[in-house]
């Protein structure tokens, strides 16, 4: 009976035979990989130089003795307070183990040195206003290639920006965005254009964006009939033009043809 069992069970033709082998010389193969893998592995190295020199800055950091020149007033970042006071009960003091007084003038000389970095990298992305073109604008963040197209055409109509809250006269432009934007911007106004306004026509002067038609036709017309202007400050002599008004549109007007 349990010869027939064994021969019921136990008892294979060719095919299943075939399988059978295939199965384990598979089984075979994986093992054979698994053991000789390892063998023939080589090992990605990694690169902990940099790591081991910023550790190095920080030991040296912490052994400075003149680190009481570097005490950083947070005084005006209160959440930034917050955070270094946190940071420092429950782990900076923990791990040096020093006194009050040492661990906070070491913990301030880091905040110092993060500080003066994050000045100095904020200057290098400052872009010149009056001369940037559109790759540049877009570097600041908040400004994409629709503002950036906008301010170049802005700027191009005004002949140039004289002070950064310009920026602001954009439509649009919403004052969160452009605090933002502003600090990250610098105006060269020796690069302003002016227009000579004993030259230019009604056409023309219309184009800026501080002149509508009825401003730039009244000084066109006082021209026509009392000559060329002798001086700038003869514009205030026009009704349309107060001092408000002549503090706007002065900065972008020359003489160059002077009355005779």
């Amino acid at each position: 009976m349990i010869k027939q069992f064994l021969r019921d069970y136990f008892t294979f033709n060719r095919r299943e035979r075939n399988g059978i082998l295939i199965l384990l010389l598979v089984i075979f193969l994986q093992i054979a990989f698994m053991l000789l893998y390892p063998l023939f592995r080589t090992e990605e190295k990694i690169d902990f130089s940099g790591f081991e020199k910023e550790v190095a800055v920080w030991k040296t950091a912490l052994n400075d003795s003149t680190v009481e020149d570097y005490i950083f007033d947070t005084s005006d970042f209160p959440g930034r307070k917050k955070y270094t006071r946190h940071y420092a009960d429950n782990k900076f003091k923990r791990f040096s183990g020093e006194r009050d007084s040492a661990w906070r003038q070491r913990f301030a000389h880091f905040n110092a040195r993060e500080d003066a970095e994050e000045k100095y990298e904020r200057k290098k992305r400052t872009v010149e206003l009056n001369s940037a073109d559109s790759l540049q604008l877009v570097k600041i963040p908040g400004i994409g290639p629709w503002y950036a197209h906008y301010l170049i055409t802005y700027r191009d109509k005004l002949g140039g920006f004289l002070h950064k809250d310009q920026v602001g006269e954009i439509i649009n432009f919403k004052s969160p965005l452009a605090d933002s934007v502003l600090s990250l911007l610098t105006v060269d106004t020796s690069l302003v254009s002016k227009k000579d306004i004993n030259a230019i026509s009604v056409e023309d002067l219309k184009k800026h964006p501080y002149f509508r038609w009825n401003l730039a036709n009244a000084i066109v017309q006082y021209r026509n009939m009392h000559g060329n202007f002798r001086e700038l400050s003869d514009v205030r002599k026009i009704d349309l033009v107060n001092d408000s008004v002549f503090a706007k549109i002065a900065p972008y007007l020359t003489i160059i043809h002077a009355a005779e």
